[in-house]
């Protein structure tokens, strides 16, 4: 199952590079233009560089999002790690502490109970 879900994604990446290729190709996107940046003006370049840069500058932006989120993401679940076996601990010191008293003979002499005939 796993094969041909990454087959299929492939395929699909293929096919869309392919439409891209041959979209990029065409008359009108090789015309040059130049861009107006605030009060500088570019010198003239192809319409599909200004295209294949914003797809380059967003993939650079996605790509530092994700290993930032990785990267806290990850130090996150470290700690809550760290403090989960700091509990277990905790609750095995609390459990044989719990098991000690348990074995301690009661010392004093047992408390009198009440006659059974009286009600108070």
């Amino acid at each position: 199952m796993g094969t041909i879900k990454w087959l299929v994604i492939f395929l699909a990446a293929f096919l869309f590079a392919w439409v891209l290729i041959f979209t990029f190709t065409q008359e009108p996107f090789k015309a040059l233009v130049s861009a107006m940046v605030f009060t500088y003006k570019t010198p003239p370049v192809p319409i599909y560089v200004y295209v294949a840069g914003a797809f380059g500058a967003g993939l650079f932006i996605g790509l530092g999002s994700l290993v930032y989120n990785y990267v806290r993401l990850r130090s996150q679940i470290h700690r809550k790690g760290k403090q989960i076996r700091d509990l277990e601990k905790e609750l095995e010191t609390t459990r044989s502490e719990l098991e000690n008293y348990q074995r301690i003979p009661e010392t004093a002499e047992e408390t009198p109970k009440a006659p059974e005939g009286e009600n108070l």
